[in-house]
């Protein structure tokens, strides 16, 4: 690393091109490249009809999530660093009778009152969170200031439905928890007791006759090795992001990554729990695809599971069932549509197989792919299947919808075959209709292949590093040097 004000050597590449092992290894690395024509139109031929939307209606309600990050800094340009991160998940809900008139037909123009109406039914969950050198609750490090802040996060009103305590966003995280794989050594099965893999203040690593849980009740919890604190959002495990003097980027990520991922299924559990007619037929529009990544990835597989109960009691009492789809608006798999998209007609879909993804998308050699897999991709991401979807009007969309199982373990015992193969098979998903209608009528020319719900819920998201990044540092600044 430099010195500061110092000027790099303008000819110290020259040492990095003459070196044989850089010569070598740029040698032995292939790359993907853009399709030829011949295989643009290889790709297409693998595209197939959708099913008819004829006679599908469309959901009364639509709700979509969208989060924004920022990380403030308490004193900007000086030393020592000390910054605050803030997350922003935006819940943005449509009442689609009421958008239909947004548009007025006669003349095809937007009516900016009606419009404006719409954000009324918006709302946001705001989170803040200790960053280098801020210790929180007078707790000893940054990381443990960290932990405390976002456990009171998941206890905050601001996450209770129908001013119920007892029906937190941490509430919800303990009924995931319990619907988690079974295999796993964490698994309890108990909606009121998580179980951590390991102590946050004494590392010791949970095991046989070594448990370390905490339960669903208001009063501290303490490691039984150390009597350190621990929380349930511990879980989570975003505190292993965190470190002494190094930004938290990476840990805000995770913490609006899980909370967008989670918010569908505590807002869907809560409803059913009071009223089945409010949660019918109610589609949720994600940002990304259906997966969580990093150390809290584990929570996807309680997200699956949760999705298809609440469902299947849905039909079984008579009811539509909800719907959720994951908009992927960047990412590998749109880059690889961009390039291919003038090559596939009008109405059009793929389920991404695969074979298709290693192939085309993420490079993989597939005869080194091991045959007794029968999950394959995203086996611990993962809880929705990608399609790539050209409209009748001719926009792409990448999307994904639940996998039409609890679980993929035991997809193969409902449908006799693998789960990489049974996930692929349109008849699977009963809901595909109703998903492209929604996408057909929620177009927008507003972004490239935009949906209006995600852009509007965006809207109300997204923070601005000027004036909205410039306001939150003045702020912060204000409240921690008064």
């Amino acid at each position: 690393m430099p010195f500061e004000n110092e000027r790099s050597n303008k000819t110290s590449h020259g040492d990095v091109l003459r070196n044989p092992d850089v010569v070598s290894f740029l040698s032995q690395c292939q790359v993907m490249t853009p399709p030829t024509d011949a295989e643009g139109m290889a790709f297409a031929s693998q595209f197939v009809d959708p099913p008819s939307r004829d006679g599908v209606d469309l959901p009364q309600t639509v709700i979509a999530l969208d989060g924004s990050l920022y990380e403030s800094q308490v004193y900007p340009g000086q030393l020592p660093s000390t910054r605050v991160g803030y997350v922003k998940v935006s819940t943005f809900m449509i009442d689609t009778h009421q958008f239909a008139g947004v548009v007025d037909q006669a003349s095809g123009l937007v009516d900016p009152f009606r419009l404006a109406r719409l954000h009324d039914d918006a709302s946001a969950l705001s989170i803040a969170l200790p960053g280098p050198n801020v210790r929180y609750g007078g707790r000893a490090t940054v990381r443990e200031g960290f932990r405390a802040a976002l456990e009171r996060h998941f206890l905050s009103p601001n996450t209770w439905v129908d001013d119920d305590p007892k029906k937190s966003l941490r509430a919800t995280l303990f009924a995931l928890a319990a619907n988690r794989s079974q295999k796993s050594s964490l698994y309890t099965g108990d909606p009121k007791v998580i179980r951590l893999h390991k102590c946050p203040n004494c590392d010791e690593v949970a095991g046989p006759g070594q448990r370390i849980e905490v339960h669903d009740v208001a009063d501290p919890q303490h490691c039984p090795h150390c009597s350190g604190e621990i929380f349930a959002t511990d879980c989570l495990r975003i505190w292993e992001a965190v470190a002494e003097g190094a930004p938290i980027g990476e840990a805000l990520g995770r913490t609006m990554s899980v909370v967008e991922h989670i918010m569908p299924m505590h807002y869907a559990r809560n409803i059913a729990a009071a009223d089945l007619d409010a949660i019918s037929g109610v589609t949720f529009f994600v940002d990304g695809p259906l997966a969580v990544f990093g150390n809290a990835a584990w929570i996807h597989a309680g997200i699956l599971r949760m999705y298809n109960k609440i469902n299947t009691y849905l039909v079984a009492k008579g009811r539509e069932p909800m719907h959720m789809l994951g908009l992927q608006k960047t990412g590998g798999l749109r880059e690889h549509v961009d390039l291919i998209e003038r090559f596939v007609g009008p109405d059009r879909i793929l389920p991404v197989g695969d074979e298709y993804r290693y192939k085309h998308v993420s490079p993989r050699d597939v005869s080194q792919m091991d045959p007794k897999d029968e999950i394959g991709f995203g086996l611990e991401t993962y809880y929705g299947q990608d399609f790539i979807y050209k409209t009748p009007g001719s926009k792409t969309f990448v999307f994904a919808i639940p996998y039409p199982f609890e679980s993929k373990a035991e997809s193969k015992a409902q449908t006799g075959k693998a789960f990489k193969q049974a996930k692929l098979e349109l008849q699977r998903y009963p809901n595909l209709a109703k998903i492209l209608k929604v996408l057909d009528y929620f177009e927008s020319d507003l972004y490239t292949n935009a949906s209006i719900p995600l852009a509007l819920a965006h809207q109300h998201t997204a923070i601005s590093l000027m004036p909205g990044g410039k306001v939150l540092d003045i702020m912060t600044h204000k409240k921690l040097t008064k």
